[in-house]
């Protein structure tokens, strides 16, 4: 055993330390039939250049200049060193160097599959006047009475008119039903039209406030529709009840200012509300109680972009309006902000993808070329921007994603509806929805 180095460090048993071990290096080394050296042997006989290129080599092919089976932990050694104005290299490898980090980004097609003009679309920031439902259906609303209903598997489209005879009258919001061909389309004189899309005739109006204010926002939910008007009241109505009944419940507490935005939990077990003022206000709400849980002084402008997380319970993103321009994380239980990114533009909706893990947010600006679409890499409440799809002239105001979550509609105020396929699935596994979930579903169980 003469010219070997003997270990001074003495071991507990012969155990590799398993996170340094590279077992095709290690065999390639024991095939190679190459005489043992130390490592201050092989050192004394390599030049500052043979190192550099030996180092860059090691971190190219992935391979380690360890010991075959390592007994311990290297010493960690900091990346950060003097430069050396001597060496080969203006920062040399053994001196400064440090392999670049994985990029996490992908390639993200810049342009829409589908543009679609939208001739009549309201400029106004405060409606909400596209939706996307479960059986692929888009509708958005054109010339303030007329809705069209436009089918992405067949292709067909379907028109429906609201004849009302005052010259001021305009849909303000529209909404999908879960389970039901049905279509809630809220106006400016505070009522409620639903809708049969097949049949194409009107089921019954709702008047959910005593008040003619308008109604900017709703969302249809299990417990039934849920809506807001321009004065802050936020209403339940209940759609389960029969023809001439009218159960509508006003929930206690509202916005001092006109509600811009609703947005439920996606998941059947929980009847927790997220709402958004003009106010700057992010109010979270228990349902079955009917009252607030906790109300957030979140932004300094409008709060019209909500989006609760699918993978993180309790975390919704917000977005602040033109004088704001801000994207903030929160828990929705303590009201504990997480993380923001200021973005310099008016946030007019955000959605997350729950295959991805990534934010998209719709961004509005008096400039052109700043009204886009941004796509989010959100890690460690951490905003990094991974994508931006420009296409929209003018804001893009409403924004809404297909039922399998792969594609992304937004319209703007430039009268053009794009579809963006963002999200392409990545596996052919199963997306299972809040129904496949349900404990009134009996397949459920079947194994």
């Amino acid at each position: 055993m003469a010219g070997r180095e003997r270990h001074t460090k003495p071991f507990d048993r012969f155990i590799p330390f398993r996170p340094n071990l590279n077992v095709e290096s290690s065999h390639a080394r024991l095939m190679s039939g190459s005489t043992y050296h130390s490592k201050q042997e092989v050192n004394q006989h390599r030049s500052p250049g043979k190192k550099a290129r030996s180092r860059l080599l090691s971190e190219a092919t992935n391979l380690c200049e360890g010991s075959i089976l390592p007994l311990s932990a290297p010493r960690q050694t900091s990346p950060f060193r003097c430069r050396n104005t001597y060496q080969l290299f203006p920062v040399s490898p053994d001196e400064g160097y440090s392999s670049p980090s994985v990029s996490r980004h992908r390639n993200i097609s810049t342009k829409p599959e589908t543009i679609m003009d939208m001739p009549g679309l309201r400029d106004d920031f405060y409606t909400n006047l596209l939706d996307w439902s479960n059986r692929n259906q888009i509708a958005v609303v054109l010339d303030d009475q007329t809705t069209y209903v436009w089918n992405t598997d067949s292709k067909d489209c379907v028109r429906i008119d609201l004849h009302v005879p005052m010259a001021d009258f305009y849909i303000c919001s529209i909404c999908w039903s879960k389970r039901e061909n049905l279509l809630a389309m809220a106006d400016s004189e505070g009522e409620i039209t639903l809708c049969d899309v097949i049949k194409k005739n009107t089921e019954r109006k709702i008047t959910p406030f005593k008040d003619s204010s308008r109604i900017g926002a709703i969302q249809w939910t299990d417990m039934g529709i849920i809506s807001g008007n321009g004065r802050g009241k936020i209403n339940l109505h209940d759609t389960r009840c029969k023809d001439g009944v009218t159960i509508n419940k006003l929930v206690h507490g509202h916005h001092g200012r006109e509600v811009c935005g609703l947005k439920p939990v996606d998941s059947t077990y929980t009847s927790y509300l997220a709402s958004g003022g003009d106010d700057g206000t992010l109010n979270v709400w228990d349902l079955r109680m009917m009252k607030t849980t906790q109300s957030i002084k979140a932004h300094t402008a409008c709060v019209k972009a909500l989006s609760w997380c699918p993978w993180r319970p309790g975390m919704i993103a917000s977005g602040g309006g033109a004088e704001d321009g801000h994207i903030k994380l929160w828990l929705a239980h303590s009201g504990e902000k997480l993380g923001e990114i200021s973005t310099n533009s008016q946030v007019c909706g955000l959605l997350w993808s729950d295959e991805y893990r990534e934010l998209v947010s719709a961004h509005g600006s008096a400039t052109p070329d700043k009204n886009f679409l941004t796509v989010w890499n959100v890690q460690n409440n951490q905003f990094e921007s991974v994508a931006r799809l420009k296409e929209h002239r003018a804001r893009p105001l409403h924004m809404t994603m297909s039922p399998d979550k792969t594609t992304i509609a937004s319209a703007g105020a430039d009268e053009a509806m794009c579809l963006w396929n963002t999200f392409p699935r990545k596996s052919n596994k199963r997306v299972w929805s809040s129904w496949d979930r349900s404990m009134l579903n009996l397949t459920r169980y079947v194994r």
